[in-house]
């Protein structure tokens, strides 16, 4: 091969195993389940005073929320989300929804309506399946009364 036709392929060929080198390694960045992007973050980002309102509005409220999991089946937790009033009473009657994640897997995200199990306490079957630090973020509603938490628990989920 000549040199004149040799350089400008060996350049091309560097260029492209480079190129082919950044998008392998751009797909490995964007698919570890570790790393995530809070959703719809710029739309929260332009309703912070509503955000700021209703943790205003959560603490004149005077819920407390307390959360605990424990195995259910294989592969599955109980979560168990207790809700009590200024006075310590349960919370009943309302409609509540869960999100979950786990601190090291912040890209799936287990969402799940809760059901009232007793007179305060609502519970979900969530797919958890390591044991450590979640993340749970809770929207009770009872009449007009909104309540919004965001729990960070060390849960034991497996057997």
């Amino acid at each position: 091969m000549k040199p004149s036709v040799r350089w400008p392929l060996l350049i091309a060929g560097l260029l492209t195993l480079h190129a082919a080198g950044m998008v392998t390694f751009a797909v490995i960045a964007s698919s570890d389940p570790s790393h995530a992007v809070e959703k719809d973050y710029y739309q929260k980002a332009l309703h912070w005073d509503e955000h700021r309102a209703q943790l205003a509005a959560d603490a004149a409220l005077g819920w407390q929320a307390e959360a605990t999991a424990r195995p259910a089946q294989p592969g599955l937790a109980a979560v168990t989300i207790a809700l009590t009033d200024h006075d310590g009473q349960p919370v009943t009657g309302a409609s509540a929804h869960l999100e979950a994640f786990h601190m090291a897997r912040g890209k799936r995200i287990l969402e799940s309506d809760l059901e009232e199990t007793a007179p305060g306490v609502y519970t979900a079957t969530l797919p958890m399946r390591r044991d450590g630090k979640w993340e749970l973020r809770l929207r009770a509603q009872r009449g007009d009364d909104l309540f919004t938490a965001v729990l960070k628990r060390y849960l034991v989920v497996t057997p």
